[in-house]
């Protein structure tokens, strides 16, 4: 980040909480109905026609490559995730899924990462391709 010349390396990091689309077009809200306080009934309302398919949901169930996606992040510095572990590799749902790896900074400068972690249900039951389950 730049202020009047001088640079500030590492102040601002994050990951984005939103997916920014590449055109209008793109957006999973993208006609007058869907928009948030449209009068429906004489009432300020937002629909959700997407269904579960919110967010970076919709653009994944849609197969649309986002400009920006839910999750997207810059750093001054790179990460090395290794060791991954799952277990178990299933579940009936009654057991939890056990998900370990790690993270070392391999860059110069201090930094942070957050690992994402998504689940895909079986096909055919009506839920997103896949849902953020943990960080």
């Amino acid at each position: 980040m730049s202020c009047g010349g001088i640079f500030f390396p590492g102040k601002l990091r994050g990951k984005l909480s939103v997916t920014f689309p590449k055109s209008a077009g793109d957006w999973p809200a993208n006609t007058p109905t869907q928009f948030s306080g449209v009068s429906v009934n004489g009432a300020p309302t937002v629909t959700y026609s997407e269904g579960l398919q919110i967010g970076y949901r919709w653009y994944d169930a849609q197969n649309v490559k986002p400009l920006f996606s839910f999750g997207h992040g810059l750093s001054y510095t790179t990460f090395k995730l290794s060791s991954l572990q799952v277990s178990p590799q299933a579940t009936d749902g009654k057991k939890p899924i056990i998900v370990q790896v790690d993270v070392e900074n391999t860059g110069a400068v201090a930094g942070a990462e957050v690992p994402q972690v998504y689940l895909s249900l079986p096909g055919g039951i009506g839920q997103p391709p896949k849902r953020l389950v943990g960080f």
